[in-house]
């Protein structure tokens, strides 16, 4: 797991901004796309400063041969 304290990014929706604030892994995925499931998933995990948190997530590609 990475936490970020400053600023690391973010991005808005409906008007309001998100701050990257942590980053981890699931090895394999906890979703699917299609009905496939990858090897590997990152969590970006975002919070705005209401202290509203949302996650984002986002299948990584299968591991190399």
């Amino acid at each position: 797991m990475v936490r970020f304290e400053g600023d690391a990014g973010s991005v808005s929706i409906v008007g309001t901004a998100y701050h990257l604030r942590q980053l981890h892994w699931h090895a394999p995925t906890e979703h699917s796309v299609n009905g496939r499931r990858y090897d590997m998933e990152l969590h970006m995990v975002h919070q705005s400063a209401q202290g509203k948190g949302r996650r984002h997530r986002r299948p990584l590609r299968d591991r190399c041969p």
